[in-house]
């Protein structure tokens, strides 16, 4: 109460806006809270989507890790081929190149021998053969154009 008895009281209107300014306030501080929830929300959101997007990144980057080893490992693999081939090959060459010595040995042997013993023959001997052989030969060539002649 005030003085003199009278109490004080507030027009209906006056009220009415206190009453308003107060709704006011606290819609208004609803929205913020709302506003506020709705931030975090979206944000939260936004992580999330950034997080699985950054997910599909790294997925992809691990298949391409894994595609990249496996064909440093076949690189490997057909370098370790490469090397046996030519080694195989060096190998083959050799060997080619051993018979191929081999069988110039066996005919310079062949020929050496065939030309020591003709060498071992002495002159007469050798011209002797020689006779032999070319009365062979006329023999032959003679039979072969006369069949008859020798038959008389």
């Amino acid at each position: 109460m005030a003085e003199g008895g009278y109490e004080y009281t507030t027009a209906p209107e006056e009220r009415f806006e206190e009453e308003d300014h107060k709704s006011i306030r606290s819609r208004s501080s609803k929205a913020s809270s709302s506003s506020s929830s709705t931030q975090t929300a979206i944000k939260a959101r936004a992580k999330a989507e950034a997080g699985r997007s950054n997910f599909a990144y790294v997925q992809r980057e691990i298949e391409l890790k894994v595609e990249k080893a496996r064909l440093e490992l076949e690189k490997v693999r057909l370098d370790a081929t490469l090397e046996a081939l030519q080694t195989e090959k060096e190998m083959d060459a050799a060997l080619i190149e051993a018979e191929i010595l081999e069988s110039g040995l066996i005919d310079s042997d062949h020929q050496s021998h065939r030309s020591r013993a003709s060498k071992s023959l002495s002159p007469q001997t050798r011209l002797q053969r020689t006779e032999h052989y070319v009365q062979d030969q006329s023999s032959l060539k003679s039979y072969s154009h006369n069949p008859h002649a020798s038959s008389y």
